[in-house]
């Protein structure tokens, strides 16, 4: 960095630094000589700090500020290549605009919606009060009140005189109108509309020209045309003419944070068997998990401690705390309400090297920083080599460590290569909008014109080049090479030509980075060689909502978006992917390969698939609601009838994989089909298997879809099942798929889930499913029941050879308060369907109020070793002999445990959380 950056902060929170004196960031000056026409510099200050608040990022020079006031920024400057513009408007115009929002509590926006109700902070755009509009929602052809005024055709009209007009003729009009606009896309581009304060140009999401940033001055601009139009969207609120300091100075809120495979061998459950790999989803293809086991030893994520116990006996063997590289807890922090304990996230195993991921580690220091996550995030590799594993309960011997942005989203390994990705949350608030506020020592003593004006000042000059220069450092992006690792911006909004966008939460609220490297690499305690490819996403919603996939060459990560239809004048549901060449060798790195949109959301990881060079995707458009009229007693569409305007819709969607190296990056699609479920059915699983696939959706019944996409341009439903209830995890019962296994709920006629079930389908004759048995866990209507297989794929167990299905069960009589907590063991065979065999229970229900529980909690996992099923689940670990049924040892993973702690029921530690969860 130039200079160190600075903040300012409110009265009630520390500064960054401690340092008492502002200089004003050489970058920033750099950036402004760009920006202006030739002009003089002082190093005059034009604020000082006071008592209620440290200003330590708001000077400015002088005759900047001056400059920017009289209208040196003009809207149609190009202020990232910095033209000078000469005889242009300028932008700090009056734009009066009608806020409403609320902080706390759901308020109704005055006259904005008939009994609209909104939570958090929304805004309403105003029009003169002699506009019209007509019955379609359209503004009529009268109307010339709005910045960019839109005709029924969703063009924009050549009438617009809005600009110029008076503050009293103003009126609010519905949140959700499609008026309220901040740009408009054109030629591929999103444009910011002149009404608003800052100039902002990017590209929208274009499958064929997705690409990285060729250097860093290039990525700067991108990073800077973002911040501008979600800079603009505070800078408008605030310039409202209706604004009180009290309304809008609302307290600080606190922010968001082997396969087992089938085999094709026969029925007999006399045979020894092991499976002890994850439950992948592809084969040769390892997915971290929070269990990995050797032939001789399990290693166990347990809150913040790696335990590693041995197979046969259950002896434990090794305990590493993770706080022993770092603190145990997160101080308090505007983040955190309260202590964070470090957690491992995910392990990896390969050979005699075992990866170990975690989060929630302080930083170094306490400077707030731009990418969150929970704390810091680190990648350990430990020397996991049979003869040096120690035996006395030491931990394991550290090989080498990395601190990574954001916090564990998903990783795989391909051979030696760990694919790791990481999301992080993008801090606008504290580092932009907060700024921003009118409340502020800079803002409060000005009227709305005054706050316009020096707003875009502020934000053009200072806070938006901070900005940047702290998240370049925060990336460590310092050279071109590392800015060639970064894919570039784009608006996740597609449309037409003259489409207005509504708003900028689609675009970089999240980051999202891959990292690459090799488990057997040079390793050291100085750290490992990798590589990284980073790319910023949509809202903080999406980022989460992002799903990776990953096949032995290809990865793919999608994101959500949305997309315009012009013929229902609405956004509808996208789904925007991403495609990466992987290979073995990390050094070949991560390669964007192909991109593509396709209408819908996807469900989960199962969703995607890759098979002869062909991506298959099922996706969902969720049905649409909202107010409709009886025309014939309502002429005046006065009543609102709330109703379904438009039905869900499930989709297959076929892309050609584009070839490595391949200059076009579009990911043609060859095959389509939709129509699939019935009226607002969603897609509760999928399971594609080579040239097959089965997709379950769901409401009142489960109507199961048999596909046959051997042809890739022309995919076929073959068959339709209708049974009650439904399928959450598909399972392949032989290597074939002529048999697949489902783990779901059963369902009464109106659709309402009374228990856990698990169902064989026949599906050998796709043209004819059928369900050939059931298994309902509980029968009574007083008990109800789940299984944490039915969203987590990895508690599923099938083994191949003996026919055996291990899942968790949780149940609970609600008359007699009777809980089973533990594992059902089936045994599922074609001819004889589905048998119980028997029950695992991992309730100690004597010891359960005296025993010290630690603050940390095993989601369930079952092994099998030799026959011996070990499950793991809360606090405790048991194996039984599958043959005999017989337990041969239990493992309390709290049995040395002194860190107890008293909960507010006075039993100790995480008991509750173990009925919490059945």
């Amino acid at each position: 960095m130039t200079q160190q950056y600075k903040d300012e902060v409110n009265d009630d929170e520390r500064s960054y630094h401690d340092h008492q004196e502002q200089d004003y960031p050489q970058y920033a000056i750099d950036e402004a000589h760009q920006m202006l026409p030739e002009t003089s510099f002082s190093d005059e200050k034009s604020h000082t700090t006071d008592e209620e608040e440290y200003d330590t990022a708001q000077p400015l020079v002088s005759d900047i500020e001056k400059h920017l006031n009289d209208g040196g920024i003009h809207h149609d400057c190009d202020y990232v290549e910095a033209q000078v513009c000469e005889d242009k408007v300028p932008v700090a115009r009056r734009h009066p605009l009608f806020a409403c929002s609320c902080v706390v509590l759901l308020v109704v926006c005055l006259g904005g919606l008939a009994g609209g109700l909104f939570f958090g902070f929304t805004r309403a755009k105003v029009i003169p009060t002699n506009s019209d509009t007509s019955k379609n929602g359209t503004v009529a052809e009268n109307d010339s009140s709005q910045d960019a005024d839109t005709s029924k055709n969703g063009t924009v009209a050549e009438n617009d005189s809005s600009l110029d007009a008076d503050i009293a003729g103003f009126q609010e009009v519905v949140i959700n109108d499609s008026r309220n606009s901040i740009g408009i896309i054109n030629g591929g581009m999103f444009r910011s509309l002149e009404n608003q304060p800052l100039p902002a140009t990017l590209p929208i999401f274009d499958p064929a020209t997705v690409g990285m940033y060729p250097s860093c001055s290039k990525l700067k601009e991108g990073i800077q045309n973002a911040l501008f139009l979600i800079a603009n969207e505070e800078i408008l609120v605030h310039a409202d003419v209706n604004y009180t300091a009290s309304y809008y100075n609302y307290p600080v809120m606190m922010e968001d944070t082997d396969n087992d495979a089938s085999d094709n061998t026969k029925d007999d459950s006399s045979l020894s068997e092991d499976s002890y790999g994850t439950n992948n989803q592809v084969t040769n293809v390892d997915e971290a998990d929070i269990v990995k086991s050797s032939s001789q030893h399990v290693f166990v994520a347990y809150g913040d401690q790696l335990v590693v116990w041995e197979v046969s006996t259950g002896n434990k063997l090794s305990i590493t705390k993770m706080n022993a590289h770092g603190d145990q807890t997160r101080s308090q922090s505007r983040i955190f309400l309260g202590p964070q304990r470090v957690q491992i996230r995910a392990l990896m195993l390969n050979g005699n090297r075992l990866l170990v991921i975690v989060d929630g580690h302080d930083h170094d220091d306490d400077t707030p920083r731009i990418l969150q996550g929970r704390g810091k995030t680190m990648i350990y590799v430990y020397n996991v080599n049979v003869s040096d594993i120690p035996t006395n309960g030491d931990a394991l011997l550290l090989l080498s460590s990395k601190e990574v942005h954001g916090e564990y989203h998903d990783a795989r390994m391909v051979g030696d290569t760990v694919h790791l990705v990481t999301m992080a949350k993008v801090d606008f608030y504290y580092h932009l909008k907060r700024l921003l506020r009118r409340g502020r020592t800079r803002f409060k003593d000005l009227n709305s014109t005054e706050y316009l004006e020096n707003a875009i000042s502020y934000t053009g000059a200072l806070l938006v080049p901070s900005f940047i220069e702290r998240i370049m450092d925060e990336l460590k992006l310092d050279s071109d090479d590392s800015c060639k690792d970064i894919v570039q911006l784009s608006v996740l909004r597609t449309a037409e030509d003259e489409t207005k966008v509504p708003s900028a939460g689609t675009i970089m609220h999240g980051f999202i980075e891959v990292i690459s490297f090799d488990m057997h690499g040079n390793h050291n305690l100085t750290g490992f060689e990798s590589k990284t490819l980073g790319s910023f996403t949509a809202d903080v919603a999406a980022v989460h909502g992002s799903i990776m996939y990953a096949s032995s060459e290809t990865l793919v990560i999608a994101n959500r978006g949305y997309k315009f239809d012009s013929s229902k004048e609405s956004w509808s549901q996208n789904t925007f992917i991403t495609s990466f060449s992987i290979s073995d060798s990390y050094l070949s790195g991560v390669k964007i390969l192909g991109a593509a949109q396709l209408p819908g959301y996807l469900l989960n990881q199962y969703s995607i698939d890759i098979w002869d060079g062909h991506l298959r995707l099922a996706t969902t458009v969720d049905s649409r609601w909202g107010c409709g009229h009886d025309d014939e007693n309502d002429p005046g569409h006065e009543i609102c009838i709330w109703q379904m305007l438009e039905d869900s819709d499930n989709f297959i969607s076929i892309y050609e994989v584009p070839s490595d190296g391949q200059a076009d990056t579009m990911m043609h699609r060859v095959g389509f089909l939709s129509g699939l479920g019935e009226e607002q059915e969603s897609i509760k699983s999928v399971r594609f298997m080579k040239d097959k696939g089965w997709l379950v959706t769901f409401v009142r019944t489960d109507p199961l879809y048999a596909l046959d996409l051997s042809d890739h341009t022309s995919p076929e439903v073959k068959g339709i099942l209708k049974v009650t209830g439904y399928s959450n995890y598909l399972h392949p019962y032989d290597d074939e798929g002529d048999y697949i296994i489902g783990v779901g709920q059963d369902a009464d006629k109106d659709g309402l889930a009374t228990g856990l079930q698990i169902s064989l389908y026949n599906v050998a004759d796709l043209s004819n499913p059928r369900l050939e048995d059931r298994y309902n866990v509980e029968e009574e209507d007083s008990i109800i029941s789940s299984s944490s297989a039915q969203h987590d794929p990895k508690a599923f167990r099938f083994l191949s050879n003996s026919k055996n299905l291990i899942i968790p069960t949780t149940s609970q009589d609600i008359e007699s308060g009777e809980t089973f907590d533990g594992f059902n063991v089936f045994h599922v065979s074609k001819s004889e369907g589905i048998d119980f065999s028997f029950s695992i229970q991992h309730i100690d229900k004597e010891n359960k109020s005296s025993s010290c529980w630690y603050n940390a909690y095993l989601r369930p996992r079952s092994l099998v070793h030799a026959n011996t099923v070990t499950t793991m689940k809360g606090h405790s670990v048991l194996a039984h002999d599958l043959s005999t049924k017989e337990m041969k040892w239990i493992l309390h993973l709290d049995s040395d445990n002194t860190d107890c702690k008293e909960d507010a029921d006075g039993d100790q530690g995480n008991l509750h959380e173990l009925f919490n969860n059945v």
